[in-house]
């Protein structure tokens, strides 16, 4: 049975269900997303997408969602031919918003992260039954 969904609200909800999305609360914007996202990436070989929410201070409903593993492994061929790796290595590549080569950079990367998510949304739609998602637990 194929799902429908009226939106990315609908979407996540689906997800969360299956254990597919980690909400993280009151994480800081400036620190602790980038290195809560960069270590669930490195150290999970499948990570969950992670949901921020809450954002220490931003107004409520203001939110991240974060699927970087999935946008890295599209553009590993670039990373790797510029010597760069892991999610860090994503940020080295596209560098400063003043570099000449940014630009480019920033329209591949955010057409890996719209393929990224619509990837995603396929996956849920083809899926009908919990037992095809993998289940990753995570310590409070």
């Amino acid at each position: 049975m194929q799902q429908h969904y009226d939106g990315l609200r609908s979407f996540l909800a689906e997800c969360d269900k299956l254990g597919e999305v980690k909400v993280i609360r009151n994480a800081d914007w400036n620190l602790e997303i980038g290195a809560l996202t960069e270590t669930a990436c490195e150290l999970i070989d499948e990570p969950p997408a992670l949901m921020f929410d809450e954002i220490a201070g931003y107004p409520q409903g203001f939110r991240v969602l974060s699927i970087d593993d999935r946008i890295e492994k599209k553009l590993a061929s670039e990373l790797s031919a510029g010597g760069h790796q892991g999610i860090g290595g994503v940020a080295a590549w596209m560098g400063w918003p003043d570099d000449p080569a940014y630009r480019a950079r920033e329209k591949k990367y955010l057409e890996s992260e719209i393929e990224s998510m619509s990837e995603a949304l396929n996956e849920m739609e083809k899926s009908s039954d919990r037992a095809s998602f993998r289940q990753i637990q995570f310590r409070e």
